[in-house]
């Protein structure tokens, strides 16, 4: 009898023991605060002040990146003038890289020639001080405007005042059309000249009539180039 009774309390204890333990919680793992959602409201899907404000900006850097393609729609010489015209840095066509060059290419610039025929470039700075590309940009405006002969004067006077070390005996502002496959095959003659202004040193400056010199070597006309 003693043994039956304690059978039963035991089993009856365990019993007890086993809905105790069912009435409280598991302990928390260390995985359980990334397995359980925070507490709070639901997220809302709606579109924010913020998000519409992003879209904006970001649409707006677009818009500002792409707009000089504006200037590629036309006929091909409107295209040609209006992506120079219009080139502004940083948005910018870049049309040093961009225009098309067609094998050749016409340089306005400024060659002093001695009394024997022989031709040396000269120095961007007897003009003026601002750099090589300034200079290059304010000579080719003035030969474009029909200013040629203020560009000689300078040069020449320049000259004159240095005493002229290279003994130049005039001084020719030209437009010179060279072709890539000859330059850069060793021949730095220009395949053709129009001369718009010329001037001694110490002398004063004259505009010449316009018209194209070809060099005299040359059998190709000028409509091939």
């Amino acid at each position: 009898m003693f043994l039956i009774r304690q059978g039963q309390d035991v089993h009856i204890s365990l019993t007890a023991l086993g809905r105790r333990r069912s009435t409280h919680h598991r302990k928390p793992s260390l995985m359980t605060p990334f397995l359980t959602p925070p507490p709070g409201p639901a997220a809302s899907t709606a579109p924010q002040r913020s998000d519409v404000a992003g879209l904006l900006a970001t649409a707006a850097f677009a818009a500002a990146l792409l707009s000089p393609l504006r200037h590629y729609v036309g006929p091909q010489k409107k295209v040609q003038r209006d992506k120079i015209k219009h080139d502004s840095f940083p948005i910018s066509t870049y049309p040093m890289f961009s225009a098309d060059r067609a094998g050749r290419i016409v340089v306005p610039h400024v060659v002093g020639e001695t009394a024997d025929g022989e031709r040396i470039n000269l120095s961007y700075r007897l003009y003026g001080t601002g750099g090589l590309n300034q200079v290059r940009k304010q000579v080719a405006r003035a030969v474009r405007q029909g200013h040629a002969d203020t560009v000689a004067q300078n040069y020449a006077d320049a000259l004159h005042r240095y005493c002229n070390p290279e003994e130049i005996s005039e001084v020719l502002v030209v437009r010179s059309r060279f072709i890539f496959s000859d330059y850069f095959a060793g021949d730095r003659r220009p395949f053709a000249e129009n001369v718009h202004a010329r001037c001694a040193p110490g002398g004063t400056a004259t505009l010449c009539s316009p018209g194209i010199l070809a060099r005299p070597d040359s059998d190709t006309s000028m409509k091939d180039r």
